[in-house]
């Protein structure tokens, strides 16, 4: 059996965002659920029917699977460090259970993108489970990228680094796209030296030759010159991303349009996402029809990955290329209509969800609107162990804060120091922790004690004083 997921940069700090659809697969349920209320159902019916032990403990299971299953008696008290460990301890057990049937190979792509979480889900998985073949893709790693590295360390890892294709690869690339044996060795050779042989760029480029084949009416199975058009003599842009954009902007207005507004949603991005917000309500009969053109295109392609059928970019660069096509106003624009999309479909409720909304509200420009859902997804990293995600949402929310037209009330904005505090303690950070904790405190119009575990007391004693004095509009001694 193999297992696929994929890190994703917009999702880069949404707990096991990667693991999702192999949780999903692993449970036997595929792509078939499509509802929260429907994953919830069919979720915890899976692991009455098929894991009985670990049923009680499904709640823990939401986090990772984009549902929120209420918590029971048996894990409304299992916050922070001892959640996440629990978490990953269940999907190990999922992991376990499935090798014990037979060998499966375990594929992570991008794996640059993975949040803290799925990292030591990765890690626990690849050094306590046998027969396991894991697969895992990385864009040139970064030297100082402490888990990567730590993944190289490993005993019986195997690193492949793909090489550069050469003139013969470019020249079997060619047939193989253009279907047809007729062209000259110059152009190979041509690609071959305008790509320096990077694969990505090649297959660029020779899409490039077969689009332009298909507006001269040969099908891409053409020779090498087509009337006018000589393929030996073609111009390119110098650079990969000149290269796609330059593809984007040759196809015909509304299925460019439908590019640009997927790569506002993300790299992944569903059917009903994209009809909703595509701006020209009357053309959305037509979505379908422009997503065809995508298809064919080969700047997008179907996602089946996932809980729900969807369709994603062909590269994150394509997605980068396209989204750099709108004008800041128009991604302000389409930024604000795919929140209150997730909003109105109700998906904001869901707590893995909630990142996601904060991205988009921050990059619609509304920082009042984003620092709810920075302030939802840090109290949601903090319970479930994930104190990196948490330091970066409370300070995103600190920052979102100071932006705002009108920032909000004083204990609020110490609550969140203290849990930025609560989150670097997690982290082993004491330094840092103390620095918000005094910043909590001079919040509250308090001096701050001289050790930290009077610091911590004082912290939550003013506020709760605070919010009494909220409550009941009398002083509380």
């Amino acid at each position: 059996s193999c297992y696929v997921g994929s890190g994703d940069s917009i999702e880069s700090s949404t707990l096991y965002h990667a693991w999702q659809p192999i949780i999903f697969q692993l449970l036997g349920l595929g792509n078939s659920v499509i509802s929260p209320v429907d994953r919830v159902a069919r979720v915890k019916e899976r692991l009455s029917e098929a894991h009985p032990d670990l049923q009680p403990l499904a709640p823990l299971l939401g986090s990772a699977l984009s549902i929120d299953i209420p918590d029971n008696v048996q894990t409304q008290h299992i916050t922070g460090k001892a959640r996440g460990e629990k978490t990953r301890d269940m999907v190990r057990q999922l992991v376990e259970r499935e090798v014990n049937r037979g060998p499966i190979v375990l594929v992570l792509e991008d794996i640059h993108w993975l949040d803290s979480a799925s990292w030591k889900l990765l890690f626990e998985l690849v050094r306590s489970i046998q027969p396991m073949l894991t697969v895992l893709t990385v864009r040139t790693p970064d030297a100082n990228d402490e888990n990567i590295e730590a993944i190289h360390s490993l005993p019986y890892t195997m690193r492949i680094r793909l090489d550069r294709l050469s003139c013969k690869d470019v020249e079997q690339l060619l047939r193989d796209r253009l279907t047809s044996q007729d062209f000259p060795a110059s152009l190979a050779q041509a690609i071959h030296h305008k790509a320096d042989g990077n694969p990505l760029f090649v297959e660029q480029l020779i899409l490039v030759i077969r689009d332009r084949l298909r507006e001269g009416g040969t099908n891409g199975t053409t020779s090498s010159q087509n009337g006018n058009l000589d393929l030996t003599k073609l111009e390119f842009p110098d650079t990969l991303h000149g290269l796609i954009t330059s593809r984007i902007d040759r196809l015909a207005p509304s299925p460019q349009l439908a590019i640009k507004v997927a790569s506002v949603i993300g790299r992944h991005f569903t059917y009903d996402a994209l009809r909703d917000n595509y701006p020209v309500e009357n053309d959305r009969t037509q979505i379908r029809e422009f997503v065809g053109v995508g298809l064919q295109s080969g700047l997008i392609e179907v996602d089946t990955s996932g809980s729900s059928t969807g369709y994603t970019f062909q590269h994150a660069i394509a997605h980068e290329a396209a989204y750099s096509l709108l004008l800041f106003n128009q991604r302000q624009e389409l930024h604000r209509s795919v929140a209150e999309w997730y909003e109105s479909t109700g998906q904001h409720e869901v707590a893995s969800n909630q990142p996601l909304l904060a991205y988009h509200w921050h990059r619609a420009g509304d920082d009042s609107r984003a620092i709810m859902y920075f302030e939802r997804a840090g109290q949601t990293a903090l319970r479930n162990g994930a104190y990196a995600e948490a330091v970066n949402f409370f300070r995103e929310t600190i920052t979102a804060n100071a932006k705002a037209a009108e920032g909000a009330a004083s204990l609020r904005q110490a609550t969140w120091h203290r849990q930025l505090a609560e989150s670097h303690l997690g982290m082993g950070q004491l330094g840092d922790s103390k620095s918000a904790l005094i910043n909590a405190l001079r919040l509250l119009d308090q001096a701050p004690p001289t050790s930290l575990s009077r610091l911590v007391g004082s912290v939550s004693r003013n506020a709760i004083v605070q919010l009494g004095r909220r409550l009941t509009g009398r002083k509380i001694r």
